[in-house]
């Protein structure tokens, strides 16, 4: 490669890189927040290895495995033969908040992934179902096993990039084959010509550069299934080849949906500092929710958590692709005026006014089952780094106003 993978994929100058191969970063704060839809442009990474290239004019995927009729599809024929249907989703990276974890125990070999490894876009393409009944899904397909073009080693084998979701939830109206991102047709390092959407999951499950999709009875064996993306026990570490047996007392936790989440992105860095005392400060951020169940709360304090306040939950705004699509049928809709698409984050703000001195300022969410957060990224440490879903919190300082100089 040339050039950076920045100006290769055409991200803004101000992207953060936290690797050239394979390519991992997201966008800055200033840039990500208040965006309710991200830009393309500024839209996190996460790929596991080089990025694939791919003949697109001969490009199709297959459908194969307990299925009546296998298929073999092109982007065209997704366009021409399959209603189209718009989902409005947040992609999550499993690593979102890594670098709390870095802060409070070292993780070695770990990429630092910020607050800002989230993104939220209008995806358009095929509902996974309508392929699943066109193939003729048999009774004992219990999970779809995506595969994508990637290549890479791992445990001294050539393999494809792979992972799986449960049959009920392949047949959820909102998983997409999608084929266009934000209107245009997906960018080659977001998985394009075609990628798997996997609302309410983490973005490992949203297989991008999809080669075949398999419908079997057992979940996919491939090492990214069964051994990385995993929420380890804090006692693990890594070489502890047991851990990675799911049937171990106490041992890893498949990832699929993610919890209940809540970002701090404002104020940051010098912003925190010197700030006028009894003065308003707005602290704003975002928060998600896995599984489709909306954001119904924010709390925020002054104090770590010893008193509480509601902060304010921005109503999402309309999308016009989703809202204008008729074969949409209510995807990414419910009735709540504060979270008219369930499988995207909401943003917030709160208005604090502090008095002069320190101040550790953290917040927490609350979604429609009342999950919450931790208060403490020790309760969720583990050596992968994934899934940390603590409280958010920020330091702040204030300062008195300097006297006004007396006139002579």
């Amino acid at each position: 490669m040339d050039k950076s993978p920045i100006k290769t994929y055409k991200k803004v100058d101000t992207f953060l890189s936290h690797s050239v191969q394979p390519f991992i970063g997201e966008p800055t704060r200033k840039e990500l927040i208040g965006q309710f839809i991200t830009s393309n442009n500024i839209h996190f990474v996460r790929v596991h290895s080089e990025v694939p290239e791919i003949d697109i004019p001969n490009y199709r995927f297959r459908i194969s495995g307990e299925v009546q009729k296998p298929l073999e599809l092109t982007v065209n024929d997704l366009k021409t033969r399959f209603p189209r249907v718009d989902v409005v989703a947040t992609c999550v990276e499993a690593g979102l908040r890594k670098h709390d974890l870095v802060a409070f125990n070292p993780l070695p070999n770990e990429h630092p992934q910020l607050d800002q490894a989230a993104g939220t876009a209008v995806y358009s393409g095929v509902p996974l179902r309508d392929l699943l009944r066109e193939a003729g899904a048999r009774g004992t397909a219990r999970h779809v096993i995506s595969t994508g073009l990637d290549v890479l080693v791992r445990k001294r084998e050539l393999i494809n990039y792979e992972n799986s979701i449960p049959i009920e939830k392949a047949q959820s109206p909102e998983v997409l084959v999608a084929y266009e991102m934000n209107g245009v047709p997906i960018d080659q390092i977001h998985g394009g010509p075609v990628r798997l959407v996997v609302p309410g999951y983490f973005g490992h499950r949203w297989v991008m550069w999809l080669k075949e999709i398999k419908l079997s009875p057992v979940p996919s064996q491939n090492y990214f299934h069964t051994d990385v993306y995993r929420f380890f026990p804090p006692t693990a570490r890594a070489g502890r080849e047991h851990w990675a047996d799911p049937t171990h007392v106490n041992g890893p936790v498949e990832m699929a949906e993610y919890p209940v989440n809540c970002v701090i992105l404002a104020p940051h860095g010098a912003k925190t500092n010197n700030l006028p005392a009894n003065s308003p400060v707005v602290i704003r951020g975002y928060a998600i929710a896995g599984g489709g169940r909306p954001i119904v709360r924010i709390d925020i304090s002054s104090n770590d958590g010893k008193s509480w306040q509601p902060a304010k939950i921005i109503p999402q705004p309309l999308v016009k692709e989703v809202e204008e699509n008729p074969n949409n049928a209510g995807i990414g809709r419910l009735a709540s005026k504060i979270t008219p698409y369930p499988f995207a984050w909401v943003w917030w703000e709160a208005t604090l006014t502090l008095p002069e001195g320190s101040h550790e300022v953290v917040a927490r969410a609350y979604d429609s089952a009342l999950n919450s957060q931790p208060h403490h990224v020790e309760l969720v440490w583990n050596y992968r780094g994934y899934n940390n879903n603590a409280w958010t919190r920020v330091s702040l300082t204030t300062v008195k106003a300097p006297a006004p100089t007396a006139k002579l």
